[in-house]
């Protein structure tokens, strides 16, 4: 008895039809022609199952079986656009269980037709005795209370393996009544086979599991840590179920160390154990994508095909240290997502390798750009030979020039371009992805497949970068990107060098619009040591607000109406030029900001800032004797600030007057960094501990000694204080960052365990910087 296979279409609301699979018993598996899908459908035009496009299959060499094939989905209805129309909205996860991929089909002498109701309607051109009955009826018992099959018309004639309709029968049972409220993530975890620990958020369970509950809830975020050493096969179940699920916004931890021999991650089998996350870039569901602590990106996967085409992304983090030969891969990730607006790029764990042209250039590409974050990287915003037009010259014609990079581990890396005229590599307005990247297609990622992968140290890996845009409406209407004519929301770059000029150009351009500015711990790249940052805007003449508020001196200087107007987060430890402190001197005496972060280049702006409508502060290598403005406008008046986080970090000479300030303001986070002991034990005396809820502590000579001030205070914590310990590279003999040296309560100098953890320095500026930024919707 064989078995017949059925794949289910649907065009938006119609019926659902149920066309034959086809089989190639050579290659083992499973398609439908495209010429049978028109006869049906004759205007459909794209394809899409569990939210991911399909394309016609393909073989080894990128071109198209003939006929066209579109690939098997078992389970899954596959749903039609017709010419000219978009995708629909994703419909809630439907049980696949009612639509059966396999029918076993028998003789039809031996058949029973009582167990479906078939209603024949063939062409009159049939003979007669085809029209007494067909030449094969699927027989499914298990369909009689289900389905109503009925033969379409204008059809060949009937033989084994055609086409038939499938339609809800009368006698098809009601729906399951929807539940009264959505289940939480929490509960949906809680339902999973799995060791939960609740203290520390904590929870194990198989993926598939996880998936198989998620798969279905309405949960619209998911945060996913991988704690144990997972390999390709993990993380292609693990795309490859997201599919099925509703989520929209996806954060995805490897939990994997820079202290891990990068040699052997890089030869070891499983080398590309990271393809599988470039299909998540063609999940239309997903809006939101954060990769963390995935280290080696460029070694441990190959890019995607020409056809891969462009994603629906909007969001893009990858937290994680970026090599020279990770950037190539990232260039053609952003390539291929030209819808994003949020991007965020590097960790404060290590600094990134310098800025390759060609991830600069994909930067510079896209065109929708609003929040850019750019993490311990050096000269990212730096323009190509000093000029817009250079930049215009290189998209238009795809990334010019080879670059070749020597790896230490001994693969050398050849990145060409790809042609104008390749019409593979062009960004059309509507989603295209190869069916061989999908990873529904998880055959893809294991068995034979990974042979192919395998590469030596002597081996030569050509790699082809995506052009930010090949057609010629594509690059009319990307000619210029953000960093050249758009506008920043946001601009944050922290640590390593930069282009100062590039630098300017982007925050004039930006000054009606921008309302996040953080530049903290950069030196400039471009220029001498001595070179300053210089705004240019285009300005008129405006009255600054009168002299109140704790704004000591509040000078009239030409202004532009709306430059800077929706400034609230300024952050610059550069320097400045004569003109620029003024312009910013300006903007601080009408503007009220939430955070403000200055150094000993910028320390002058606290002159006319207004103090005490801040929430955060943050003082970096500056000396108390230059902090005269923050005694002035806090002392005496502490019950009217707005104080919320203070950041202090080297400052420098006789501490007498901070201790004051923060006794006078009631404080929820405060961050002490290399004071020295003596200040330390200043402060700590000092701080008022009736709303504190976070004490960071980043200081080598931080002891049990200094310790033992906190313990005999603390009658005053709050229940939930946590202190926060640092280290520079490792613990070396300070036993007191150890949790194996303090008890489940205050004993001695020591404070509890539970009381103290413990983090890098990176780590809790990391942390520091993520609670100050705005909360997005």
């Amino acid at each position: 008895m064989a078995t017949q296979r059925y794949q289910a279409f649907q065009h938006g609301d119609g019926p659902i039809v149920r066309l034959s699979v086809h089989e190639n018993k050579a290659l083992g598996y499973f398609y439908n022609q495209l010429v049978d899908i028109l006869s049906v459908f004759p205007k459909a035009d794209r394809f899409r199952a569990n939210g991911i496009i399909l394309l016609c299959m393909e073989d080894d060499n990128e071109n198209n079986f003939d006929p066209k094939r579109i690939p098997f989905r078992p389970g899954s209805i596959i749903e039609i656009v017709a010419q000219g129309e978009e995708f629909p909205p994703m419909s809630p996860s439907m049980d696949v269980s009612e639509f059966p991929v396999a029918i076993e089909s028998q003789d039809p002498d031996d058949a029973d037709h009582d167990e479906c109701t078939l209603n024949y309607r063939g062409p009159q051109s049939h003979s007669s005795q085809d029209k007494t009955k067909p030449k094969f009826i699927p027989t499914a018992p298990t369909l009689s209370n289900f389905f109503v099959l009925a033969f379409l018309p204008g059809l060949p004639d009937w033989t084994a393996g055609d086409d038939f309709l499938v339609r809800p029968g009368p006698s098809l049972p009601p729906p399951p009544p929807q539940a009264a409220a959505a289940p939480s993530l929490d509960d949906v975890v809680l339902k999973v086979p799995n060791t939960t620990d609740k203290v520390i958020s904590k929870s194990s369970a198989h993926v598939r599991s996880l998936f198989r509950v998620l798969s279905g809830s309405t949960n619209r975020q998911l945060d996913l840590t991988f704690d144990w050493e997972f390999d390709r096969e993990d993380l292609a179940s693990l795309v490859h179920q997201l599919a099925s699920t509703n989520v929209s916004e996806f954060k995805l931890d490897l939990r994997e160390h820079l202290e891990d021999d990068e040699h052997l991650m890089t030869i070891r089998p499983g080398k590309v154990i990271y393809q599988p996350l470039l299909s998540l870039f063609s999940n239309t569901r997903l809006q939101s994508i954060v990769l963390a602590n995935v280290y080696n990106l460029g070694e441990r996967t190959f890019d995607p095909t020409t056809t891969f085409g462009s994603s629906a992304l909007r969001t893009f983090h990858f937290l994680g240290f970026i090599s020279e030969n990770d950037q190539p891969r990232l260039a053609n990730i952003l390539s291929s997502c030209p819808y994003i607006s949020d991007l965020a790029l590097g960790t404060h764990l290590k600094e990134s390798d310098g800025m390759q042209s060609v991830l600069n250039r994909a930067i510079r590409s896209l065109t929708r750009l609003e929040y850019l974050h750019l993490y311990s990287m050096d000269t990212i915003l730096a323009t190509d030979g000093g000029d817009n037009s250079s930049f215009k010259n290189v998209t238009k014609n795809a990334f010019k020039g080879d670059i070749n990079d020597n790896s230490n581990s001994g693969y050398k890396y050849t990145y060409k371009t790809t042609s104008g005229h390749n019409k593979k590599a062009t960004f059309a307005n509507k989603y295209n992805f190869a069916s061989k990247n999908l990873l529904s297609q998880t055959s893809n990622f294991t068995g034979s497949a990974s042979n192919k992968f395998k590469t030596n140290a002597t081996t030569t890996t050509t790699i082809t970068t995506i052009a930010a845009s090949n057609s010629t409406t594509a690059s009319n209407n990307r000619s210029n990107g953000p960093l050249d004519a758009q506008q920043l929301t946001e601009l944050v770059h922290t640590g390593g060098d930069i282009d100062l000029q590039a630098t300017s150009d982007i925050i004039s351009r930006s000054a009606n619009k921008i309302k996040v500015l953080l530049l903290p711990r950069l030196s400039d790249s471009s220029s001498g040591k001595d070179a300053s940052l210089e705004l240019h805007i285009t300005t008129t003449t405006a009255q600054s607000r009168s002299r109140d508020k704790g704004r000591p001196n509040s000078p009239v200087l030409p202004l532009n109406n709306l430059a800077f107007s929706k400034l609230t987060h300024l952050d610059l430890s550069v320097k400045l030029t004569k003109s620029s402190h003024g312009l910013l001197t300006a903007i601080l005496s009408k503007q009220d900001l939430v955070h403000l972060g200055i150094n000993c280049d910028s320390v002058g702006l606290l002159d006319t800032a207004c103090l005490i409508e801040l929430k955060s502060l943050s003082l970096l290598t500056v000396s108390e004797e230059s902090l005269k403005p923050l005694f002035s406008a806090v002392l005496g008046r502490g019950d009217q600030c707005k104080f919320e986080s203070m950041r202090f970090d080297r400052i420098w000479g006789t501490i007498k007057w901070l201790p004051d300030v923060i006794t006078a303001v009631a404080l929820t986070r405060l961050y002490l960094v290399d004071m020295g002991k003596p200040a330390l034990m200043k402060m700590l005396n000092a701080v008022d501990l009736s709303r504190l809820e976070l004490l960071v502590i980043d200081d080598k000579e931080y002891d049990w000694a200094t310790e033992g001030i906190l313990v005999a205070r603390a009658a005053q914590f709050r229940s939930n204080l946590v202190v926060q310990l640092g280290f520079k590279s490792h613990k070396s003999e300070r036993n007191v960052l150890y949790p194996g040296s303090r008890g489940d309560a205050e004993a001695g100098n020591a404070l509890p365990r539970y009381r103290v953890k413990v983090d890098s320095s990176a780590q809790l500026y990391d942390e520091y910087l993520r609670s100050v930024l705005p909360t997005r919707a």
